[in-house]
């Protein structure tokens, strides 16, 4: 029996499914604000795109153009920085899912239910 499963009163499998519960759990939040990250660029690129319509009325073409490819810059530059977190997310789920299904101290019914949560 190792030294945390002593201290806790928890058998060793008890105390690694809580562990492993708690990494998916910031893994779910990586990804989640990933996703955010992805809207939000898509919002303000899409308003700075918007504002070349008023360079358009205004007779304005060299703001118009700026303006629009200022907007398109940042939501595909936002959205890309969106995806490469919900990638660091990703990894870290493949790497909790081999640290399960490689563990000798949890049964093959405690993989699939820490897995499956």
């Amino acid at each position: 029996m190792n030294s945390v499963s002593v201290l806790s009163g928890l058998s060793a499998s008890e105390v690694l499914s809580k562990r492993y519960g708690d990494v998916y759990k910031v893994a779910r939040g990586i990804v989640a604000y990933s996703k955010v990250i992805k809207v939000i660029a898509i919002i303000i690129g899409g308003l700075i795109a918007l504002r070349s319509i008023g360079g358009f009325s205004q007779n304005d073409p060299g703001f118009a153009v700026a303006s629009l490819a200022i907007g398109i810059g940042v939501a595909v530059a936002g959205f890309i920085a969106g995806v490469l977190i919900a990638a660091a997310g990703q990894f870290m789920y493949a790497t909790i899912d081999t640290a399960v299904n490689s563990s000798p101290l949890i049964t093959v019914d405690e993989k699939s239910s820490i897995i499956v949560k």
